[in-house]
């Protein structure tokens, strides 16, 4: 949390105000939510500008973590609903 307010303060300083400045807080949420998640899951965290960078390391995790939640919904969705199949003989 507090690489997450520092982030916000070195954002609110590079645009350029003393006591208050725009910053696109969608982003900065986006990179909170994933470094709690990282670091639940594998001990790690980022911080940087470098989280858009594709092939990097912070890319790979977050394309692994999607593409895992991606195939545990999938096979949720189909074990609450299985397909219906024919009658067996």
């Amino acid at each position: 949390m507090d690489l997450f307010i520092k982030e916000l303060y070195g954002l609110c300083l590079r645009n350029g105000a003393e006591n208050s400045a725009k910053v696109t807080m969608t982003e900065a949420l986006k990179r909170l939510t994933f470094n709690v998640n990282l670091m639940m899951l594998v001990g790690k965290r980022f911080f940087g500008n470098d989280y858009s960078k594709v092939n990097n390391e912070p890319w790979r995790y977050e394309s692994a973590i999607k593409h895992a939640l991606y195939l545990v919904y999938s096979y949720t969705r189909h074990a609450k609903h299985p397909p219906i199949s024919g009658p067996t003989q």
